[in-house]
């Protein structure tokens, strides 16, 4: 087991602000930062400061996201949490969504305004290969239209195999 070496000050292991507010950090503290930047998702800038101060390293995320909403430009709140089928079955929307365009389904699930219509316009999931169907015909004969099967023959059918995304061999 390796051991950690802990500073005999713990205050010590701190960056020491300057007047402007910008820590200075020291070689030792440049190469542990580094390795923290790297394991996170966040992007970092380095500058010089005037007069040979040291070193400032700003990080962040990124930019906000903006939502999607045609003629929107508010920063987004939510993402989308409608459930998507075929391909990208199992994951979300995730359309970034400001307040306004957000329609709440409950604690931490929320709909963008397209698919807060889907979620009530009448629909069917396919059991093989989860796309939904809104056809009235589809709902009513339980039919998927994108397997090309009634629901209750899709257990004689193999598992639904989406093509392979890419380039199509000739």
């Amino acid at each position: 087991m390796r051991k950690v070496r802990r500073p005999a000050n713990p205050s010590a292991a701190i960056p020491k602000p300057v007047p402007n507010g910008v820590a200075v950090l020291s070689p030792a503290h440049r190469a542990s930062w580094a390795r923290a930047i790297t394991e996170h998702d966040v992007k970092c800038d380095k500058f010089e400061l005037p007069n040979g101060q040291g070193t400032a390293i700003i990080c962040s995320r990124g930019r906000r996201q903006k939502c999607k909403d045609p003629g929107c430009d508010r920063n987004a709140v939510a993402l989308c949490d409608w459930p998507l089928g075929g391909p990208n079955y199992g994951k979300t929307c995730d359309r970034p969504m400001c307040g306004t365009h957000r329609h709440s389904q409950g604690e931490d699930k929320d709909f963008c305004p397209g698919h807060e219509r889907a979620k009530n316009t009448p629909h069917i999931w396919c059991p093989r290969c989860h796309m939904p169907s809104f056809n009235p015909n589809d709902i009513e004969k339980k039919f998927c239209g994108h397997c090309n099967a009634f629901h209750d023959q899709l257990d004689q059918l193999p598992p639904y195999e989406f093509p392979k995304k890419g380039r199509r061999k000739k």
